[in-house]
């Protein structure tokens, strides 16, 4: 959608830079850590290997200064994933993930304050500025892919706090206007050929409407509801695209038909008067790697805690197969020994594949080994799944209600087409994690603390002389539905 065409400034204000500055630095300390949106990338492997990446942003906040704008997002937690084909079938399975959390990283985007500025706004009220000609792209700390986040950012914008939805003029492109005259500066949302002039800021040096407010004209041309004694539409979407929604109060407006203008003032949300002096909240701490399959009689895994402690401690929680062994100071997983006696495995059954018969397998053919490690009052985990013998089956997904649905399958030499199990026949065993499947195989995560991934075995009980089974690492919620699916299905 094009920008907005308009004959005159449709919104003006006159707005202090300390005041605003002030409103972001109170919104900054109480919501830069809020999840604010998830990037979902790809990265560059070969021989079969997959990987991808999901990249969590913290909320955006503003920064005025000598015709200069900042606009900073903090950079909260880096996953990466590798998958790989499961042999004969496109999906694509999920046998390692690992994370990182940043405690000073940020993406910091600086633009001329002077320059024209394109926003976005979706009937959703995501706001989305734009980077003006000659904007740049800086980093502070490391670890992440700074490239992709700047051919994103160069591409699709930067995502500020959600504006109240639009229901007028400001409801998809604007361009927005601002004039320095430090410490006091214009804002326009003008026509292209009104632009403004400092001139207009005759205001004696004075904040508009004292020190934590400020007002906003808005003019009968671009909101003709103003003619028919009702408010601007817009009027409080409008406030986003310079200060954050969650901090600002309408305190009162009058309209002046001689003039065609609706003046509104605004003021800080008595919530956020006070500074938040709370510290920031401490990096959660993690083990890498967060997950991995790895098969009997594997080499030694190594354990990373971060962030590091002297004399930290390993330990198993719950049962386990495998070892955790301390040498040279370093922890170290060894994977369990290969089953002795070893499953019978037959060939002749109803899949194209050997399967195992039922007397010869222990209570599960995957098994999850768990290793936890304290860092102050937080625990990390780190997971170990080991599959005893090979599977038959194989999932396909689908939405439910948004949600994923799992529905289990198996290829046969005498048909063409995979055959589909029935709900009736398949049983679900959760092998780690806390999310839920009901009986037709519809995935929830749990609702209180839920776990970056379940892991899940599914037999086909049809004919248990043989132990028919496929398993699954289902990265919910870390992962939108979509996603998931995508792997699942190929």
């Amino acid at each position: 959608m094009p920008p907005k065409d308009l004959s005159q400034p449709s919104i003006m204000t006159v707005l202090s830079k300390p005041d605003l500055n002030e409103y972001w630095d109170r919104h900054a300390s109480r919501k830069r850590n809020t999840l604010s949106e998830k990037i979902i990338y790809d990265e560059e492997a070969g021989f079969g290997i997959y990987k991808f990446g999901a990249l969590d942003l913290g909320t955006a906040f503003m920064r005025f200064g000598e015709d200069l704008l900042l606009v900073v997002q903090r950079v909260l937690r880096y996953m990466g994933f590798r998958t790989r084909i499961r042999s004969g079938t496109i999906t694509q399975r999920i046998y390692e993930i690992n994370q990182a959390w940043y405690s000073d990283a940020d993406v910091v985007v600086m633009m001329t304050l002077s320059a024209p500025l394109k926003y976005t706004i979706d009937n959703e009220g995501s706001l989305t500025l734009r980077l003006p000609a000659g904007a740049t792209i800086h980093h502070n700390g490391s670890g992440y892919p700074k490239e992709m986040v700047d051919d994103l950012i160069q591409e699709r914008g930067i995502k500020l706090p959600s504006a109240v939805p639009p229901t007028g003029i400001l409801l998809g492109d604007t361009i927005g206007q601002f004039t320095d005259g430090d410490p006091l500066m214009l804002f326009q949302v003008p026509a292209p050929s009104t632009p403004s002039s400092p001139d207009t800021l005759s205001v004696n040096g004075e904040r508009l409407t004292g020190p934590v407010g400020f007002g906003i004209i808005y003019q009968d041309t671009a909101f003709p509801e103003l003619k028919q004694g009702h408010p601007p539409r817009d009027r409080d979407t409008a406030v986003s695209l310079f200060a954050p929604k969650e901090m600002i109060d309408f305190m009162n407006g009058a309209y002046y038909p001689a003039s065609g203008a609706y003046s509104a003032e605004f003021a800080l949300n008595s919530a956020f008067e006070a500074t938040d002096s709370a510290s920031e909240p401490a990096v959660p701490a993690s083990i890498y790697p967060l997950l991995k399959e790895v098969y009997a009689g594997a080499e030694k895994q190594a354990l990373t805690l971060e962030p590091a402690t002297p004399n930290s401690q390993f330990t198993f929680d719950g049962e386990a197969l495998g070892e955790l062994k301390q040498e040279s100071g370093s922890w170290f997983y060894y994977p369990p020994a290969p089953l002795d006696p070893a499953v019978i495995l037959e060939v002749n059954n109803k899949t194209n594949v050997p399967a195992a018969l039922s007397a010869t397998v222990p209570e599960y053919p995957l098994v999850a080994d768990v290793i936890k490690a304290q860092v102050g009052s937080q625990y990390a985990t780190s997971t170990f799944l080991t599959p005893l013998f090979g599977e038959t089956h194989f999932f396909k997904a689908s939405l439910s209600s948004g949600k994923v649905k799992l529905t289990l399958f198996y290829s046969s030499f005498e048909h063409d087409e995979p055959i589909e199990v029935s709900a009736e026949n398949t049983q679900w065993v959760r092998i780690t994690g806390n999310g839920n499947i009901d009986k037709s195989g519809v995935f929830t995560p749990a609702a209180d603390q839920p776990s970056p991934f379940t892991v899940w075995l599914a037999r086909d009980i049809e004919d248990d002389h043989y132990y028919y089974w496929a398993s699954v690492v289902l990265p919910l919620p870390i992962l939108e539905p979509a996603k998931v699916l995508q792997l699942i299905n190929g």
